[in-house]
């Protein structure tokens, strides 16, 4: 499975550029590879003054686009649609890119009333189009409830919304193998864990009973090994919204939250936020080897030359 992106989007673009060039050759020879390339970077370089309006962004792309080569403009749009899609500022851009796509290829939905975490996971195929009519009807329903004439009663329940998860694994196996690997360190706390893996909000955060890089990179390798599908800023946003850690100031014990900042150094692997080889969690288990970063990096490669 292939690591979803967690990098702006001119730095998506440097990195795929030649995956763009060889897309480019093999599927119009009439196009200019460079041209794209060039184009890609000065709209993006151009969106990055726009983005906190969605009326100038969309107004700005319709005028390039409808300026962009037609040989090429079906794929400069293709490659622009991926370079935003996981950068949330740059979600204005990815809103029209993908309402655009939606109308290109004859989806029937009222995509520009979807609030934009439900239009992401949509387009990132985390909700089907069934789920989401489901989310869409469950909504209208409650609407109607709470503005009943004269402010009656309904003897109607409410309904229940669809959960959208804040993490996402690739299998309910990986979800319980993960569980039975986990649960050891938090004591009468598993049903809570497994809430939290399942991609649920805890109503209490649940504590880790150690330094807080060692939980962190679990997830981490979860995410390079394939088997946890959201981006660094997901996987930490749910990790701070969840866990607490424990650590030691000299002689003293602390509860402390994750920060934002410290959690993503983690999952970036960024040097020294690792726990040591001795320190690390679930270090036995074939199936979520540790890899280094001249492997990961190497892994990168070979996959950009397929």
């Amino acid at each position: 499975m292939t690591t979803i992106p967690n990098i702006s989007p001119i730095e998506y673009i440097e990195s795929e550029q030649g995956q763009i060039l060889r897309n480019i050759e093999n599927f119009n020879s009439f196009c200019n590879g460079p041209y794209v390339l060039t184009r890609l970077r000065d709209t993006i370089a151009s969106l990055s003054n726009l983005r906190s309006s969605e009326d100038q962004t969309k107004d700005f792309l319709i005028e390039v686009l409808d300026e962009t080569n037609n040989s090429c403009r079906e794929v400069f749009e293709n490659w622009l649609f991926k370079a935003t899609e996981y950068d949330r500022s740059f979600y204005y851009a990815f809103k029209y890119l993908a309402q655009k796509t939606s109308r290109d290829l004859h989806i029937q939905i009222p995509i520009k009333h979807i609030d934009k975490d439900l239009l992401i996971l949509l387009i990132q195929k985390k909700i089907s189009l069934e789920q989401l009519d489901e989310i869409e009807e469950q909504r209208g329903a409650k609407s109607k409830q709470n503005t009943q004439s004269n402010g009656e009663y309904s003897n109607e329940p409410d309904l229940p919304e669809l959960p959208v998860k804040l993490i996402i694994f690739d299998s309910l196996e990986t979800i319980n193998l993960v569980h039975d690997e986990l649960k050891r360190y938090f004591p009468s706390k598993e049903s809570e864990l497994m809430k939290a893996l399942n991609g649920e909000r805890l109503a209490e955060k649940i504590l880790f009973p150690h330094r807080g890089n060692m939980l962190i990179e679990v997830f981490r390798r979860l995410i390079y090994n394939g088997r946890l599908i959201n981006n660094l800023t997901e996987v930490r946003n749910w990790i701070c919204l969840n866990f607490t850690y424990r650590y030691k100031k000299g002689d003293i014990e602390k509860v402390a939250s994750f920060k934002e900042s410290t959690v993503y150094d983690v999952l970036k692997g960024k040097p020294g936020t690792e726990p040591s080889k001795h320190k690390r969690l679930l270090s036995n288990l074939e199936w979520l080897p540790h890899k280094s970063k001249n492997q990961l990096d190497t892994e990168t490669h070979q996959e950009k030359l397929k």
